[in-house]
């Protein structure tokens, strides 16, 4: 998958997705829940070391001007500075799916997930990276359980249209298209103009899962505020 030209936030709660995914960057679906949105961050939300923040995002750059190698070894002394950076594991296993180590890629997301079982962003990448590996049963379990988590964050904000899309994104790979689509359009009845959502029906309605899935390249990580 291609990556993302923007550097956005990373240590906020995580809603607009996909708005980076389709229309800032047209990335395939694997990129999905690494992308930061620019919300405030949650009191219970763990705030790593500033050091740390910042090795992040030296990663993130070295990512985006194509030093792979780089970014994975600024990624990793982030995580050494600052090991409970649930995050930055994620943004590693960008890095490492980039460079073609898939499994690494999933140890990494399930990593941030042990650290914070609550890190909705992750489960969805992590099951696609399952998918890919033709583990479906386990992939279906993440992707069922990022619509359990999607959920309690839209009991918490209903009106929240990005949240919403990207459930409506974990329930399509659910393998509940129908389903997906009358998410997506109850988003545009209240959201006309919502491109996140218009990007995301018209990839479903293509009919072509696996199209969906790959997109166009490997995701980026994102960077974190200072």
């Amino acid at each position: 998958m291609t990556g993302f030209p923007l550097r956005l936030r990373l240590d906020a709660p995580i809603t607009r997705v996909w708005i980076s995914v389709f229309v800032c960057a047209g990335a395939g679906l694997a990129a999905v829940a690494l992308m930061a949105g620019c919300f405030a961050v949650e009191e219970e939300e763990y705030r790593p070391s500033r050091r740390a923040l910042e090795l992040n995002n030296q990663a993130v750059r070295a990512f985006s001007e194509g030093d792979l190698e780089q970014a994975l070894r600024l990624a990793d002394d982030a995580i050494a500075l600052d090991p409970k950076f649930y995050r930055a594991y994620a943004n590693k296993a960008a890095v490492l799916r980039g460079l073609g180590r898939h499994q690494q890629a999933i140890g990494a997301l399930r990593a941030a997930i042990e650290m914070n079982p609550a890190f909705v962003e992750a489960y969805v990448p992590l099951g696609l990276y399952l998918e890919e590996a033709d583990k479906y049963d386990s992939a279906l379990r993440h992707y069922q359980k990022a619509i359990e988590l999607w959920d309690a964050r839209l009991a918490k904000a209903p009106k929240d249209p990005d949240a919403a899309v990207n459930r409506a994104v974990a329930v399509y790979l659910a393998n509940n298209p129908r389903g997906a689509l009358k998410a997506l359009d109850a988003v545009q009845d209240d959201h006309p103009t919502h491109e996140m959502a218009r990007a995301v029906k018209r990839r479903i309605q293509s009919g072509d899962r696996r199209a969906f899935i790959n997109g166009s390249g490997p995701p980026r990580p994102s960077e974190a505020p200072k």
